[in-house]
């Protein structure tokens, strides 16, 4: 799947672009509903985060990574 941007600020005001691609859906924790695992990166760091639709939103539920 082809990778999106988002254009955040942080506190500061310094636009940071964050990149997510979705790695993989499926169920994680067993309970019949599937979870979507999604790669997240910027320039200093990346993470693999776990979401769960709670039925009205992706909600994260998991995260680790490294970076500042």
């Amino acid at each position: 799947l082809k990778a999106f941007v988002d254009q955040n600020l942080d506190p500061d005001g310094f636009p940071v672009t964050v990149r997510y691609r979705i790695i993989d859906v499926a169920d994680y924790n067993g309970d019949g509903r599937m979870e979507v695992a999604v790669h997240a990166w910027y320039y200093e760091g990346g993470s693999v985060i776990l979401l769960e639709y709670d039925g009205t939103e992706l909600v994260e539920v998991l995260a680790t990574g490294c970076g500042s």
